[in-house]
């Protein structure tokens, strides 16, 4: 529509990705899988790119950014390295553990977007059982496809 942005799509897409780390990590809770979210720094990559004023703009400023090579440092530390090994349900602004702002930790706005983001995606969620439940499943069995 006349209203779209595309930085305001970027940071909703991001502040969304955020929102649905602790599902993701209680999703995979009792495995080796770890999961973390990564700010990889600002990266000099043709995202926003455009041939008007403000691409020629952009692209003078882009030239301080990282190179994509720097940039993927910070996700192969998450990857790759001894020293978050076992640590999972993390934000990292680049190597460094962030403290995530309010909006990026309401449960409830988390809890629409992944709801949101299975019906997209043609995915149901089962309903969660309590442990007590007789045939209790993991959390990573509660996901299945729609078909």
């Amino acid at each position: 529509g006349m209203d779209f942005s595309r930085m305001t799509t970027y940071r909703n897409t991001k502040l969304c990705s955020i929102l649905t780390l602790k599902k993701w990590t209680k999703a995979f809770a009792g495995t080796s899988v770890t999961v973390n979210m990564v700010h990889p720094g600002v990266i000099r990559t043709n995202l926003g790119a455009s041939e008007d004023w403000t691409g020629w703009f952009v692209r003078q400023v882009k030239k301080t950014w990282k190179t994509p090579d720097k940039g993927a440092e910070a996700p192969l530390f998450l990857a790759t390295s001894d020293e978050v090994e076992g640590k999972t349900g993390l934000y990292y602004n680049e190597k460094e553990v962030m403290e995530l702002p309010e909006n990026c930790t309401n449960e409830q706005v988390a809890k629409e977007v992944w709801t949101l983001s299975m019906s997209l995606a043609g995915l149901e969620e089962e309903e969660e059982q309590s442990a007590s439940d007789e045939g209790a499943r993991t959390s990573s069995d509660t996901m299945e496809t729609g078909d």
